[in-house]
């Protein structure tokens, strides 16, 4: 699964979803076929996003499919521009999967750089799953908003929910936002580069004769930088009593098909390990360097 920021070219797809989510739930604004949103609204409202610095929408996309969105909101005047407010969806068949976890992680990640300080939404109040997603996520509730909404012939309650996000002097803040790239030590960066090409599938940046980088996906901002190095070891981490053994986890888009894929093409690795809701293992490329793959 990735999780990313809209694109124009998903105004499509992206109303379908909404519409979609909106006839799966009793819980959203809209009743099943009240919204009348077209293509070319929504290509306009992702442009004008594209030119705020505190609006935004995330998308979760598994196997090409958009199975769940996080639309940002962000005021327009100075006194509240601090000020975002939410609204969430996820397709009925994805729910509890952790998709909402990690749309909210992503949201916290973008807003803590564009120094949002306020994260606000409102929820019906009989809402359980989503009350426990809000909660887990930091959410606290504020208010009630006293018959809100109205669902067939029942007036509904809603709460007002908020969280708020360190600024600038405000508790620590941190210096780095990411990771722009990992250096591994290879033999020879042509045969590796063309070994994470076809088998793990990153896309060549550039190359010479003492390195290669690769980008790991399309929608990645990290790149891998293969090293040529003299008297060649394996990356091996030091004895720990932690267990760990390498020094770099991939994240999957599916880890049981990275997994089979990389059984299948003849790659030397570990059987899939795991704790709680999350798995792992361990798989060499050629020069035996260990790297981990980690997901849900």
């Amino acid at each position: 699964m990735v999780i990313r920021e809209i694109r124009i070219e998903d105004a499509r797809r992206f109303v379908d979803l909404i519409k979609r989510v909106e006839s799966e739930s009793d819980f959203m604004l809209m009743e099943p076929g009240e919204r009348k949103l077209t293509v070319e609204q929504q290509i306009k409202r992702i442009e004008g996003m594209k030119k705020s610095s505190n609006s935004t929408i995330f998308l979760a996309e598994k196997d090409e499919e958009l199975i769940g969105y996080l639309i940002a909101v962000g005021g327009t005047a100075k006194r509240n521009k601090h000020s975002v407010y939410l609204v969430v969806g996820i397709l009925q068949q994805y729910r509890g999967l952790g998709v909402g976890t990690k749309l909210f992680q992503q949201l916290d990640e973008w807003a803590i750089a564009k120094e949002i300080h306020r994260l606000e939404l409102t929820v019906i109040q009989r809402n359980t799953s989503a009350l426990a997603l809000y909660r887990k996520m930091g959410f606290e509730i504020e208010g009630t908003k006293k018959h809100s909404v109205k669902i067939g012939d029942e007036f509904v309650d809603e709460f007002y929910m908020a969280k708020f996000l360190p600024t600038t002097g405000e508790g620590e803040k941190s210096l780095l936002t990411g990771m722009e790239g990992v250096f591994i030590s290879v033999k020879s960066p042509q045969v590796s580069a063309k070994w994470y090409e076809e088998v793990l599938g990153f896309s060549m940046v550039y190359q010479e004769e003492e390195a290669a980088v690769l980008r790991i996906a399309e929608e990645s901002q990290t790149v891998v930088c293969l090293v040529k190095t003299e008297n060649y070891q394996p990356m091996q981490f030091p004895e720990n009593y932690f267990g760990v053994g390498k020094y770099y986890n991939f994240i999957p888009r599916d880890l049981e098909k990275a997994y089979e894929r990389l059984v299948e093409q003849g790659v030397q690795v570990n059987q899939i390990d795991g704790e709680g809701n999350t798995r792992f293992f361990t798989f060499y490329d050629p020069d035996g360097n260990p790297l981990g793959v980690c997901g849900e």
